[in-house]
């Protein structure tokens, strides 16, 4: 067995693959303060990628730490012996990293883990979600540093460990995780030092979060990342081999569209930007930037509108294959032999708590390209869609009994607009009533956000004058909403910056976002908290294995073909509520075998 000190006077144990680690368990668990007290808990694995795999399991607290080699049996064995156990409670920092792990090396079941293990992560984003200005220090070794202080270690093992990688002439971090042998000293209190930073960030924000936030949201917030991650665990079925050849086809077009835009305008790098300004400028354009939105912008005729057309075409072309078929077309095949994508989704990470998706971005799939990600085998994908949401959650929030009359009459609020300004009316031509009923809805969303008459006009492209008319007649309509989003404004210009959603969750908004922010993140945060409340009733109800995925405003579930119209009626029942008298809908709809609108 190796028996090291870490620089804070410590005792790290590796014992040999060969030694029953039992005993030095014992000695950490004997550690806590209280039986209570959470034992760090941490993984080091090949890489970061799904695929990659378990090196070493750690435990930590007070004075002592245990490094266990996961490709021994004697260490696997003890080490799912302490996890099962019932009357252990564990921390780790992202958590469903290493809870992941442990899972899928079949060491305990990631539903049993989590009932038992706090992370700091979800702690640290309850405590300080982030206000678009500051960057909250959300890694272990910063947020160490930042709430412990000198009690910190990990930053400095790192650089120890980053320093034997150097030595050995491994330049990536990959070939360091895959390559340093497991009982190397550096390694060793590498993994020893993030279980003590582990179990001594959560003795700290564990009982500040508990007063500040509550218990209960704290508890309500694993419980959803629990069920995000299961979500990750179980994966996207992909039909692998029709998204490679597409992908294979996509890239011969990009190709294309290259000597395209090299033989027509001489541009032979249409992602240069330089090349990009300085052709737009011998034609008299002047572009403030190269981005997508920028150049979509533009009032151009002719060769620059022709350019124009072709560089969009091209960089829609080349992102669809690269960001998205390419990941679909190299999805890992999971041991039932299956190929799945695997994304991560995050139930915190953006500063309103909306669902985040990321290895790819589901949010932003596009349409055209969800015909690749199926359903299992018997089974269909059944989908939920809050009704107007966020004008829903408005007018609750604000108490607009006009606003909130209109949903508990059960009448379209796009249509009321439209009908208050334009006149619409049952009478008024379907083709019309559409065009105007859509473009009521950035009338009174900006009315919900306070936007302004440059912005409105803009957007529906008219004159300020006009756009002055149309917000008039909507203070008439709506007349509350007005003095809420003047109130939230002056809130935060005083430096009231942190709003406690009706779930007990607090958002946060910079004073210098005051405009922009102050309505959307509340009314953003009751609407992912709304989407919460529907993820923990489906899981009371069974659905918690079958929950498919988040997308916006909706729930997904995955459900064998015959239960379809049940889950449909299920759906609709979990995600129909009210907040303060306001009635909150969703409409159902069996989806089908592929992941695509009915």
């Amino acid at each position: 067995m190796i028996t090291l000190t870490d620089p804070f006077g410590r005792t790290v144990y590796a014992p040999a693959a060969t030694d029953d680690p039992r005993e030095v368990l014992v000695r950490v668990l004997d550690q806590r303060a209280t039986p209570m007290s959470c034992i760090g808990l941490d993984v080091e694995t090949t890489g970061i990628d799904w695929s990659d795999s378990l090196r070493t399991v750690q435990f930590g607290c007070g004075e002592l730490a245990v490094v266990l080699d996961a490709a021994s049996p004697l260490h696997r064995y003890a080490a799912a012996e302490v996890l099962s156990r019932a009357d252990v409670w564990f921390t780790a920092h992202n958590a469903a990293f290493d809870i992941g792990h442990l899972h899928r090396a079949g060491l305990i079941d990631y539903r049993e883990l989590w009932s038992r293990t706090v992370d700091t992560i979800i702690l640290l984003r309850l405590l300080h979600p982030g206000d678009a200005w500051s960057r909250p220090a959300h890694g272990l070794k910063a947020a160490t540093e930042q709430w412990c202080g000198q009690g910190a270690s990990s930053a400095d093992a790192k650089d120890a460990l980053k320093a034997l990688w150097r030595e050995n002439k491994w330049r990536k971090e990959s070939d360091g995780w895959k390559n340093t042998p497991v009982d190397a000293e550096p390694y060793i209190l590498y993994g020893a030092a993030d279980v003590f930073d582990g179990s001594l960030l959560c003795a700290t924000l564990l009982p500040l979060a508990a007063e500040l936030i509550g218990g209960a949201v704290i508890a309500r917030e694993h419980r959803v990342q629990m069920l995000c991650h299961g979500m990750t665990l179980r994966g996207l079925r992909v039909d692998v081999e029709a998204a490679a050849q597409d992908a294979e086809a996509t890239a011969e077009l990009v190709e294309v569209l290259r000597a395209d835009i090299a033989d027509q305008f001489g541009l032979e790098n249409p992602n240069s930007g330089k090349q990009l300004t300085a052709w737009f400028a011998a034609r008299g354009v002047e572009l403030p930037d190269t981005k997508a939105d920028t150049i979509k912008a533009l009032d151009l005729d002719g060769e620059a509108a022709e350019l124009r057309d072709m560089l969009l075409k091209l960089r829609a072309t080349s992102k669809e294959g690269a960001t998205y078929l390419r990941k679909l077309s190299s999805a890992s095949t999971d041991s039932d032999g299956i190929t799945r994508l695997h994304p991560s989704i995050g139930a915190l990470n953006a500063r309103t708590g909306r669902f985040s998706i990321t290895g790819p971005s589901m949010q932003n799939f596009p349409p055209s390209l969800r015909k690749y990600v199926l359903a299992e085998p018997g089974h269909v994908l059944v989908d939920a869609d809050f009704s107007a949401v966020e004008v829903r959650l408005a007018a609750a929030l604000a108490g607009d009994e006009a606003l909130a009359g209109v949903f508990r009459r059960g009448e379209d609020p796009y249509l009321v607009v439209a009908g208050a300004i334009w006149g619409v009316n049952e009478s008024t031509p379907p083709d019309l009533r559409k065009m105007r009923r859509s473009a009521s809805k950035p009338v009174l969303l900006g009315h919900i956000y306070g936007r302004g008459p440059n912005s409105l006009a803009k957007s529906l492209g008219i004159e300020k004058n006009e756009a002055k008319a149309l917000q008039s007649k909507m203070n008439e309509l709506f007349p509350t909403l007005p003095a809420y989003v003047a109130r939230a404004r002056h809130s935060t210009a005083a430096g009231l910056t942190a709003t406690r959603l009706p779930s007990g969750r607090v958002v946060q908004v910079h004073p210098r976002e005051q405009y922009t922010a102050s309505v959307n993140s509340t009314v953003q945060g009751a609407g992912r908290d709304l989407l919460v409340d529907a993820l923990l009733a489906l899981d009371d109800l069974g659905y918690g294995e079958r929950v498919w995925l988040p997308i916006h405003d909706e729930w997904i579930v995955q459900v064998p073909e015959e239960e379809a119209e049940k889950a449909c009626a299920d759906l609709s029942r979990v995600m129909t509520t009210e907040l303060r008298g306001v009635p909150i809908t969703a409409d159902a709809e069996v989806i089908g075998s592929h992941w695509r609108k009915a």
